[in-house]
């Protein structure tokens, strides 16, 4: 993977999309050959483990960045449309859209954004709303992208340069 790279991830469930994230993320050895990552990365898996579910979103980012005071910190909150009275809240009392945003205002505006983001279907389960706001903020980022996703339509918008496909012979390579 070389910088601003936008690969996506393809097959079928079961395949071993997520697993090549976890290895990616650096959370599971490989089985054989190598694997390293030499930048700065964030995985938000699908269940956004990222999150803290008893600390509050602002909470939270707060202690990523201390360098923003809390109205810029509310301000990128509002940004991606986490209103007010839900940044207080646990995580865990969030919706779905709502700790994506959440997780995702804390990998964007933390002091140090990663160079890698690897995103485990993250168009699954959120509305429209949310699925734009995170096209949006997808498309301002400059580092090097890797995403699972069944929804060809979110791949197209977000830029996707390059394609890695599960096949019965492994994985295969091809740019856009």
């Amino acid at each position: 993977l070389t910088r601003g790279q936008r690969v996506a991830l393809l097959g079928p469930n079961g395949c071993g999309k997520s697993t090549l994230l976890r290895v990616l993320a650096g959370q599971l050895p490989v089985v054989s050959g190598r694997a390293h990552t030499f930048v700065s990365t964030a995985y938000l898996d699908q269940n956004l483990e990222i999150l803290a579910a008893d600390r509050s979103v602002l909470d939270q980012l707060q202690s990523l960045n201390r360098q923003l005071n809390e109205g810029q910190l509310r301000t990128r909150l509002a940004q991606l449309g986490l209103n007010a009275d839900r940044i207080n809240q646990p995580c865990n009392r969030l919706s779905g859209g709502e700790r994506l945003k959440a997780a995702m205002v804390c990998v964007f505006y933390a002091a140090s954004p990663p160079q890698l983001l690897l995103l485990d279907e993250p168009a699954n389960h959120i509305d429209l709303v949310s699925l734009l706001a995170l096209e949006n903020r997808l498309n301002q980022y400059t580092g090097t992208l890797v995403v699972t996703s069944h929804d060809q339509r979110f791949l197209d918008a977000i830029g996707i340069t390059h394609r890695l496909i599960a096949s019965a012979n492994g994985w295969l390579s091809t740019a856009v």
